[in-house]
């Protein structure tokens, strides 16, 4: 005997048809172009494209040392030898970096050999920066700040140098729009997915080099200042995504018994 969705009390699965896939593809569409002739929107991509013209010019150019090559090297045992290293490179710190650096250069790895794919990669991540400082300064600040902000962020020289190595510093940018914008999401807006975007934003940072630690501090400190506002449960989110993504670093941790750490304490010492 057969049960009707109804005295189920569900709705029937309906699948629909070509022509409104196409009428809903077609306002879409319209929408997009609608939007783009708006004059803000027209002020945004050319800002943009600013940016992404000013990094992606040139890449054989850039910069390219040891340290460079170190990262690509790296990569390479993901992408020919399916070995997932459990740490990065060496960092002037004393203590062996994560291996975040080395997961990211096996993505444009994947495409081709040339090291300008990796700096086209990072490059781009950069330039996705500047467009998310745009909106998040139009949103939280006004027009007038947007526009200072991303000019600047796109022309900027030593921004502009510092997007396009194939170095852990040159990732760090979207990383921390990403947090900041997690950060003021969560604070000002009071979405909870920005506490977890915050958590893990600021934990691929870490993962990738040791210089963003005090980071750590001022989200503590908002976290504190603002605990009414926070949805410990999306915090707890963002901690186990972070988690799950130093797994590889911390089980190197555990088999060296924190000696890189103890290296470290020992020459701060």
């Amino acid at each position: 005997m057969s049960v009707s969705p109804a005295r189920l009390g569900r709705k029937a699965i309906t699948v629909p048809e070509p022509s409104e896939i196409w009428a809903w593809l077609g306002a879409r569409w319209r929408g997009l172009v609608t939007a783009l002739r708006r004059p803000e929107v027209r002020v945004l991509w050319s800002i943009v494209l600013l940016a992404a013209v000013l990094r992606l010019s040139s890449l054989d150019l850039i910069e390219f040392k040891a340290d460079e090559a170190n990262h690509l090297v790296r990569g390479l045992e993901i992408v020919e030898q399916g070995r997932l290293p459990l740490v990065g490179g060496p960092s002037y710190y004393g203590p062996t970096k994560p291996p975040m650096m080395t997961y990211l250069m096996a993505l444009p790895l994947a495409l081709g050999r040339d090291p300008r794919y990796a700096a086209a990669f990072i490059a781009l991540l950069n330039v996705a920066a500047v467009a998310g400082t745009y909106g998040i300064a139009r949103r939280y600040y006004g027009l007038r700040a947007a526009l200072i902000a991303g000019l600047l962020f796109a022309v900027n020289p030593w921004a502009v140098v510092l997007s396009r190595k194939v170095f852990t510093a040159d990732l760090l940018a979207p990383m921390a729009v990403l947090l900041f914008g997690g950060m003021l999401a969560a604070v000002v807006d009071r979405r909870p997915w920005g506490w977890a975007l915050s958590v893990v934003a600021l934990a691929v940072m870490l993962l990738t080099t040791y210089s963003p630690l005090p980071l750590l501090l001022v989200l503590g400190v908002v976290v504190v200042a603002y605990r009414r506002r926070v949805r410990w449960a999306y915090l707890l989110l963002g901690g186990l995504l972070a988690i799950v993504l130093a797994s590889p670093f911390l089980y190197h941790l555990n088999v060296t018994r924190l000696q890189d750490l103890r290296d470290a304490m020992g020459q701060a010492g």
